[in-house]
This record gives structure tokens, sequence and C-alpha cells, in this order.
């Protein structure tokens, strides 16, 4: 009788802890930083990122593209930060859903996830806009570039200390501090872009990745401390 006591005492606990849910902050504007209005045009990774091709519509695209996505998900500029912070931001940019931006911080010996999602892709490079006439398109007047996309979803929760550490064993294990930042594969037409950030001890590094997965298991335990409910066939 006492054994089927413990046994069902056991069960019960582990059910409880199971059903345990992160702690949503509601105000988290002194945890996390926003862009200045200067950075609306600004570069958000290094030179080592822009193209130096001469085509004016597409120069400095990923440069353009990464950068366009973290000003609308209102995301400050890692890579000039002076302070004695640590941060960690996880850039996730999909052919064919939205784009998502994780980032994980320490605060006054707390942790903290950030996870945001984009109705869109900003529409980040120039182009002309048109319309059918008798069958045939006409072009009408050049746009110019903007970074206008909206939040969809903003969410911050506090991490416990031993997933802070995890993820960091999961950066260390992949030698991210160390890593060629560009992706030396050939790129796909369709596929996501995988860009992790990484400011600590007054250093800054990022890694891009899209074919070679050295990140992709930091990238995913992000993905799975969130609220965000991803299904499986949508990570990429």
């Amino acid at each position: 009788m006492t054994t089927l006591f413990n046994l069902k005492y056991y069960v019960i606990v582990l059910v409880l802890l199971s059903c345990q849910s992160h702690e949503v902050i509601q105000n988290s504007n002194k945890i996390f930083e926003v862009p200045q209005l200067s950075d609306s045009l600004s570069f958000y990774f290094p030179e080592l990122l822009n193209d130096k091709s001469n085509n004016p519509m597409y120069d400095n695209f990923e440069q353009n593209w990464y950068s366009s996505s973290l000003y609308s998900f209102k995301e400050p500029i890692l890579k000039t930060k002076i302070d004695d912070e640590t941060i960690y931001r996880f850039l996730w940019l999909r052919s064919f859903h939205e784009p998502v931006c994780y980032s994980v911080k320490e605060f006054d010996s707390e942790y903290f996830l950030c996870t945001k999602t984009l109705d869109r892709s900003p529409a980040w490079y120039p182009h002309i806009e048109g319309k059918y006439e008798n069958g045939k398109k006409v072009l009408d007047t050049l746009q110019k570039a903007d970074r206008k996309a909206s939040i969809t979803f903003q969410q911050t929760i506090k991490i416990t200390k031993s997933e802070w550490i995890k993820f960091e064993k999961l950066l260390s294990k992949c030698n991210f501090w160390n890593l060629q930042n560009l992706d030396l594969y050939p790129k796909s037409r369709d596929g996501a872009e995988w860009i992790i950030e990484g400011y600590k001890e007054n250093k800054y590094h990022f890694v891009v990745r899209q074919t070679n997965f050295e990140i992709r298991e930091a990238g995913l335990y992000l993905i799975s401390l969130s609220n965000l409910n991803i299904p499986k066939d949508q990570i990429y």
C-alpha cells in the first residue's frame, strides 16, 4: 500500500513539473534595448557581410536583408556595444514563413529570452511597381526601399540558469566564438538563413549558416525554449 502511494505521489510530482511553464515578463523594456532612430539605415553587421558586386539594385544584399529585418524587429545593433552585458541573438529567416528573432540575455543575475515574429520580410531593396493593362505589365514609378514590417508576436520569458548554461554549452560545443563568419558552402535559393550573434566580455561575433549547421543545435534549443509553437515541418 505504501509503495503504491509513493508511486502515485511521484507520478503527480512529475506531471506537475512537466506542466510548469516559464514566467512571462509583462514589461521587458528595461531588459532588452530598442534601436535608435539613426539605426533605420544602418548596417547591423560588420563590413565582412557586404556584397561588393556592381548591381546597384541588389548591392549589399545580405547586409540589407538581415539589417532591415532586425530593424523591423526593433532590435539594437550589437556589433557596437561597449558594456559588460552578455547577450545572444538568433535571427531566423525562412523562405516560406515569417521571420523570427530570438534574443537571450543575462540581466541582473537573471536570464531572459525574448521571441518576436514579423508579418513579412521588409521590402528593403528598390523595386518597380507595375500593373497589367491589356495583358501587358506596365511599369509605374520607382519605389524607395523601406524597413517597414510589423511585429506580430513578442514575448519575453524568464529562463533558468541551467537553461542559460545549456545554451552556452551548445555554443561552446560548436566552437561558436571561433567559427568562420560566413557559410563557405553554396546556398540554395529556397531555404533558411540561420544567423547567431553573440556579445560577451566586450567581444562580438556573428555566424551565418544555411547549409552547414554547426550552430543548428543551439538555434533549435532557443526555438524549444520559447512559447512560439512552430510545427516540425516549418523548421528548416
